[in-house]
């Protein structure tokens, strides 16, 4: 489970924080372009964990290995006839 839910926490609480501070910023009428400047680096790594995290998903998934050799061995099954 760590596996899942570590990275998703790593990735989505640096964008949090960043919102966070963006929101207070704005509704206090200050300067926010040192809060807007890293927000493009912030996304990649939101973003990366979209990608990660079914990879990692699908190589430590007993349930999902089971059925992608039943897949296999269906369609294999298939070409055989």
């Amino acid at each position: 489970m760590s596996i899942n839910v570590l990275p998703f926490w790593l990735c989505t609480f640096p964008v949090s924080c960043s919102v966070m501070a963006f929101y207070w910023c704005l509704r206090f009428k200050g300067n926010c372009d040192y809060i807007l400047l890293p927000w493009p680096y912030l996304w990649n790594l939101f973003l990366l964990h979209s990608i990660y995290n079914p990879i990692m998903y699908m190589c430590t998934s007993s349930e999902f290995w089971r059925a992608l050799l039943h897949t296999v061995n269906k369609l294999t099954g298939l070409l055989r006839n």
